[in-house]
């Protein structure tokens, strides 16, 4: 369910790194990142934790972290967003880091 995502049962545990990863149809991820408080996507295949300015200690979040049009020169298939979240610091390559993640399956089948 979008917005119930990651902090349930996490209760007041150390900071926590948030990394919100678009994968695309051909393997390749970006990550939402924080750049003079506008959201953009990080270099190509670079995990990057994104810098929210809200608590999150196991509370429900609902509000919206951003809105991204979609254009003609994305390509066709099948996209995921992931949604994970480590203690601060920690590897985010390493799924045993992972304390909770979500994802999101869309496809873009045509224009």
């Amino acid at each position: 369910e979008n917005g119930r995502l990651i902090t349930e049962g996490c209760g007041q545990s150390p900071p926590y790194d948030i990394y919100i990863n678009l994968l695309f149809p051909n393997g390749d991820f970006y990550s939402l990142i924080k750049n003079n408080n506008e959201l953009n996507f990080s270099q190509i295949n670079t995990p990057r934790a994104i810098e929210i300015n809200k608590e999150y200690s196991g509370v429900v979040v609902s509000d919206p972290l951003f809105s991204y049009t979609i254009t003609t020169d994305m390509p066709m298939g099948s996209y995921r967003w992931y949604i994970i979240l480590v203690e601060f610091g920690q590897d985010v390559t390493n799924k045993y880091n992972w304390i909770n993640y979500d994802k999101i399956n869309y496809e873009i089948q045509g224009y």
